[in-house]
């Protein structure tokens, strides 16, 4: 199946912080797929309540453009 038909509901993804090469790696299954993962983590990171503490303190530390 070529990409651009690909669902986005299902799957693996990975948050890389470019500064310093640290990546969170997720999956995500139905109920809103990857995107709606997405949008939960930038959520919670910007209202400084994300549940890993790790990933948190790099977006404080390093801002969400680095990401």
């Amino acid at each position: 199946m070529p990409v651009a038909n690909r669902s986005w509901n299902t799957g693996v993804y990975c948050i890389k912080n470019i500064f310093n090469g640290k990546v969170y790696i997720g999956s995500a299954s139905s109920g809103g797929g990857i995107k709606s993962r997405w949008a939960w983590h930038k959520r919670d990171l910007q209202n400084n309540r994300h549940p890993n503490r790790h990933l948190q303190y790099a977006w404080n530390k390093y801002g969400k453009s680095l990401y």
